[in-house]
């Protein structure tokens, strides 16, 4: 048995594809597994650049500098999918699209419009990219590869934190915001079905 998490390569599928063999013996069913390939850097993305790519389906966040992979984490994504137009957001779905960090929160409190009376403070080391919509961390919940989230990507703590300081820009030490000023470098987020 393996323990939950654990970081394995897929060796062979088979011909269903219901399954996956991680050892010589041991096949897992494929939907208790999370599978993350390289991925294509946005269009004028430089070979240093930072950018997030995010699979709302395997539900998986990897970080790369230009093509090269250097973090990857389990997510939740909206709990909703996205419907046959993109454009149109329905609650507790996480948009599709190509987007770039705008403003960093050390900490910031969470109201959902869908659920009034319902919020969580001192929400940790937020990345709003799009609207309201950010990644950030997530202390309330532990079900990361899981569809959980109201809209946002949800992170654990110790994930959420190393993606704030890794990115572009950087938030000076003694600030608690940061808003991204134009022709500064942010980190560009893209995140597919």
């Amino acid at each position: 048995e393996l323990a939950p998490r654990t970081i394995v390569s897929i060796l062979e599928e088979s011909a269903d594809g219901r399954f996956v063999r991680v050892t010589d013996k041991a096949w897992l069913r494929r939907t208790d597994v999370r599978v993350t390939s390289l991925a294509t850097p946005p269009p004028g993305t430089g070979p240093k650049e930072k950018w997030f790519d995010v699979d709302r389906d395997e539900q998986v966040l990897v970080a790369y500098e230009g093509e090269r992979p250097v973090y990857v984490t389990l997510i939740s994504a909206g709990r909703a999918a996205l419907g046959k137009d993109d454009k149109m957001v329905p609650a507790s779905s996480t948009p599709t699209g190509v987007y770039s960090v705008h403003s960093k929160l050390k900490t910031a409190t969470m109201r959902s419009e869908n659920r009034p009376g319902r919020s969580h403070a001192e929400v940790m080391y937020t990345q709003v990219f799009y609207e309201d919509y950010a990644l950030h961390g997530a202390y309330w919940h532990d079900e990361f590869g899981d569809r959980k989230s109201a809209g946002c990507v949800n992170l654990s703590p110790i994930d959420s934190k190393w993606l704030f300081d890794w990115s572009e820009p950087k938030v000076p030490t003694d600030w608690h915001v940061k808003k991204i000023e134009p022709g500064e470098d942010a980190t560009v987020v893209v995140i597919h079905p």
